[in-house]
């Protein structure tokens, strides 16, 4: 039976062995490594969206949450009446153009020129005397969102950031390997077919993206985590090139040397 999952981490975490095997897998082998890598980069993330406990008004309603202003909440003060307890009930609306906001003493809905909505119920009896600026209406309006919405609004964050890093990664891969494709045309160096710069580029990738896994679980923010991504790979890259020089005959003697 052919491990090639365990055949790609041997390969991936040596200098040496990274470089000179560089023809063992095969096209879907090669798409499944990729989309594990994809998925250690996205672990730590995945749990730190499953803990979410804020999100930001504005990337999910930008046009009618602009509506949440001064004004809005002069008329909604009016409508309370100045007391301390809340109405029994009253319903506050405003539109710009085709994007609204509509509030009642029971839910409150934005709605956007697009078709995009931000919609749901008050979990808790509000006290509307004490909502006198915008950004404290547009937190409760957040926090009663995100409680109903949790589980769609960690899979939204979750698929925009898998894109993010599957697109990171096959940039980088495919960035890699013709620049490796590109030494062909040298005599110094050993790779000659395309098929080969990408098993090399592959096999550079395990490394770099194992610690930067690591690196997320500690810093929980995906910039970081890709940042720190992108310099490991370059380390991997000079540290296979210090032991290799990219040419087979260099590498087998200072492993021969080595031995």
């Amino acid at each position: 039976m052919n491990h090639f999952h365990l055949n790609y981490v041997s390969a991936a975490c040596s200098p040496f062995k990274s470089f000179l095997k560089r023809d063992y897998l095969k096209g879907w082998q090669v798409a499944i490594i990729l989309l594990v890598l994809n998925a250690m980069m996205l672990f730590p993330l995945s749990l730190q969206i499953g803990q979410l406990k804020y999100v930001n008004l504005e990337d999910y309603a930008p046009q009618s949450s602009q509506l949440i202003d001064g004004q809005l909440i002069n008329e909604l003060q009016k409508q309370t009446n100045e007391t301390t307890t809340a109405p029994t009930a009253f319903e506050l609306t405003r539109e710009k153009g085709k994007a609204n906001i509509r509030l009642t003493d029971q839910s409150f809905e934005l709605s956007e020129s697009k078709g995009g909505k931000v919609a749901g119920k008050w979990l808790n009896p509000v006290d509307w005397t004490t909502i006198n600026q915008p950004q404290q209406l547009k937190q409760l309006v957040t926090e009663n969102w995100l409680a109903q919405n949790r589980i769609p609004i960690a899979l939204s964050l979750l698929m925009n950031i898998s894109i993010l890093t599957g697109v990171s990664l096959l940039l980088v891969w495919l960035g890699t390997t013709v620049f490796l494709y590109l030494t062909k045309f040298s005599k110094m160096f050993s790779i000659t077919t395309w098929r080969e710069a990408w098993h090399v580029s592959l096999n550079w990738l395990f490394l770099p993206t194992a610690f930067a896994m690591i690196i997320g679980f500690i810093t929980k923010n995906p910039g970081s985590m890709l940042t720190f991504h992108g310099f490991l790979y370059v380390g991997m890259i000079l540290w296979s090139y210090w032991k290799t020089h990219l040419n087979d005959a260099y590498a087998k003697r200072v492993m021969n040397q080595m031995d």
